[in-house]
């Protein structure tokens, strides 16, 4: 890393200066919101109750239903100290009343849930959306819309999807919108990367179009196209991601289009994808094109990642160490925030940490690269820290999250992950609420960035997930005193070699008739018997024509009985062997069958 020592200790005093700013300035709905907060870190069950009244309350559309995991939730956690005395008020009406009248208390407590957290989902009805934009567009500030929305399940689904994009490009008062793959294309398939990318290509094409076809007037006066940025998901999305986003901007129609994605720090891999679309967008301006834009964040997803990698035995893609995602975080920003680069990609620092704004906002202005940088932050989550970054003449952009009434349910989600992920241990915005410059949690936050810097020397930029199954697995001699069992972990198809071998695979059975076809028979007693019905195998995944694979002789009554008696008469001794030598059998078997699979 190239960050003078100076610079690296300067951010510290920024920090400090910016924060006590913050603790002078904070609105009273702010300070609410804190207080709410402050209570739920306070006592861990709160937490719990939180994240369960959001999660699992509101899945039904049944009033009933719903009114009914109310009260359970509600009763399970009847001695929380969570809610005000109003609230609690509330709580009591709503299940000594509400309960039996639920068509009309089940939309009132979402409609005031609604209202309660309209500062981090904000309202998304056209003209409520309007007001608030205009009010930050009069303070110099874009809002960078998210359309709350899960992944589509069908095509319909995403057809509505992409005219629901479609129709806030053509708002008047947006001109910032973020969209993911997954909500573009429902049958998003690894074993088929080039297809599912086309798929997706097509339909970020019918978007980017859109930002080219409603302009708007930007801050100097200029005919501007609206910018698309393209949120990164789960870490099997990011190939596609990056390569639907080239694809697609590398087209003549849209090489003036100036758009966006966005890179998480929490992998050990990203600088890597950083350099590539550094060096593809130096080649894209180098050829009349526009520059483009990484939004950096650190990673919202990694429950899910954990999860998904003990399930399938595979390492976990991310950092499992959050000082090693900040210290990647400084790597990545010193990378972007460069004369040689800034020009070519733009940079949005995307943190509440004091600590990497000051740091990102001291880099910038040494190297006098303003123009290229902006500073985001999630709408509603620390209005003050949001003036304090205005008042030093830094571009802000704030990240909204929208739902209208009629989609509230699916910002339930979001919000559920936003809480957990902003009040997990060593997150920056867990010890924000009401927080003092040289208070322990000051101090606790000061070590969290030192620690980063000290973790830099050692720090790992190469992928955790590295399987490749074209590699070739030699049998091995087994050692059964130093042996221990473990399953074989699953394929992961979104890594390129892998996806490789698969498509050998599926060339070799999809053209095996013209090398003669595969042919099988019982064995039986070490004879292979080819006598009786032959049956010819036809590959039905090529239904335009008959194609005959193979063939195999059906096993007669005859052969079943010798099969049987072979078995009885053991003539192999395997019923004379200790558990001990089954196992080496059986073991050595296991890794012939692992080294054939793996030619094949």
């Amino acid at each position: 890393m190239r960050i003078p020592q100076a610079t690296l200790e300067k951010a510290k005093t920024l920090a400090a200066a910016w924060q006590e700013e913050i603790g002078e300035s904070r609105e009273s709905e702010e300070k609410r919101f804190h207080e709410m907060m402050t209570k739920m870190l306070e006592d861990p069950l709160n937490k719990v109750f939180l994240i369960e009244l959001l999660d699992q309350s509101f899945r039904a559309s049944d009033t009933d239903r719903v009114a009914d995991q109310l009260e359970y939730i509600f009763s399970k956690h009847e001695n929380s100290a969570f809610f005000s005395q109003i609230e609690q008020l509330l709580i009591w009406l709503f299940r000594h009343l509400g309960i039996y009248l639920s068509s009309l208390s089940v939309p009132l407590f979402i409609n005031y849930l609604r209202n309660d957290i309209s500062a981090i989902v904000i309202k998304g009805e056209k003209s409520l959306l309007g007001k608030h934009i205009q009010r930050r567009r009069a303070e110099g500030t874009r809002v960078n819309i998210n359309v709350i929305g899960e992944i589509v399940l069908g095509e319909r689904e995403a057809e509505e999807r992409i005219q629901k994009y479609i129709r806030v490009l053509r708002n008047p008062d947006i001109d910032y919108l973020s969209i993911k793959i997954s909500t573009l294309f429902s049958q998003i398939t690894p074993l088929a990367h080039a297809w599912s990318m086309e798929k997706i290509s097509t339909a970020l094409e019918r978007i980017y179009r859109e930002a080219m076809s409603n302009t708007f007037i930007d801050h100097k006066g200029q005919k501007t196209y609206k910018f698309v940025n393209l949120d990164m998901e789960e870490y099997r999305d990011l190939r596609l991601t990056l390569d639907a986003f080239k694809h697609v901007l590398a087209k003549e129609e849209f090489k003036t289009l100036h758009a966006g994605i966005v890179l998480q720090a929490y992998l050990p891999d990203t600088l890597h994808h950083v350099k590539e679309l550094v060096a593809w967008a130096k080649e894209r301006i180098e050829n009349d094109g526009s520059p483009i834009k990484i939004r950096l964040v650190k990673g919202a997803n990694q429950e899910m990642e954990l999860t998904e990698s003990s399930l399938r035995g595979w390492p976990c893609v991310t950092y499992l160490d959050k000082t090693e995602t900040d210290a990647n975080y400084k790597v990545i920003m010193d990378y972007l925030l460069d004369k040689e680069v800034a020009p070519y990609v733009h940079t949005g620092i995307a943190s509440h940490n004091l600590f990497d704004q000051a740091l990102a906002y001291l880099i910038v202005k040494e190297k006098g690269l303003e123009e290229f940088y902006t500073a985001e932050m999630l709408e509603g989550m620390s209005e003050a820290a949001y003036h304090v970054l205005k008042n030093e003449k830094i571009n802000v952009i704030l990240y909204a999250p929208t739902a209208t009434r009629e989609t509230f349910t699916n910002a339930i989600a979001y919000l559920v992950r936003r809480f957990d992920e902003n009040t997990a241990e060593q997150n920056f915005l867990r010890h924000s609420f009401g927080l003092r410059v040289g208070s322990p949690a000051w101090k606790e936050l000061l070590n969290s960035y030192d620690d980063a810097l000290d973790t830099l020397p050692q720090l790992s930029l190469r992928p955790y997930r590295t399987q490749n199954r074209r590699d070739e697995i030699r049998k091995r001699v087994v050692d059964l005193d130093s042996y221990s069992f473990e399953n074989e972990s699953d394929t992961d198809f979104i890594l390129s070699p892998n996806q490789v071998w698969a498509e050998k695979i599926r060339l070799k059975w999809k053209n095996i008739s013209k090398s003669g076809g595969f042919h099988a028979c019982a064995v039986v007693a070490g004879r292979e018997h080819k006598e009786g019905e032959k049956i010819e195998i036809i590959d039905k995944s090529q239904y335009h024509e008959k194609i005959i694979m193979g063939s195999y002789y059906k096993a007669s009554q005859d052969d079943i009985k010798t099969a049987v008696k072979t078995a009885k008469d053991d003539i192999d001794g395997w019923g004379a062997l200790d558990i001990q030598q089954r196992q080496e059998i059986l073991t050595v078997s296991y890794t012939h069958l692992r080294a054939h699979e793996t030619h094949n």
